[in-house]
């Protein structure tokens, strides 16, 4: 049985990118200063893609337990990004 180590680095990119998100509207605006504020993405994107293709078999080899694991934190991942792009600035 696979593990669902590497789906799971995948979502917690996708958390990083929520915080990124978050953290360059905290000023009230977002511009070409908030770069700087993506970069906690360069780590987590190269952790996330590194194994990217054991992600298929994580997928096909998934018990319960896995499955249900691997929906929770889409779904928390998936709305953590939402609330951070639908923020108004300054939030």
């Amino acid at each position: 049985m696979a593990t669902i180590k590497e789906s799971m680095e995948i979502l917690q990119a996708v958390d990083v990118l929520a915080s990124c998100v978050k953290a360059a509207k905290a000023d009230g605006s977002l511009d070409w200063k908030d770069i700087p504020k993506f970069g906690p993405m360069i780590p987590a994107s190269i952790k996330a893609i590194q194994d990217i293709s054991k992600v298929k078999e994580e997928l096909q080899d998934l018990d319960d337990q896995e499955t249900k694991e691997l929906l929770d934190k889409a779904m928390s991942s998936a709305i953590n990004l939402i609330n951070a792009i639908i923020a108004k600035q300054g939030e």
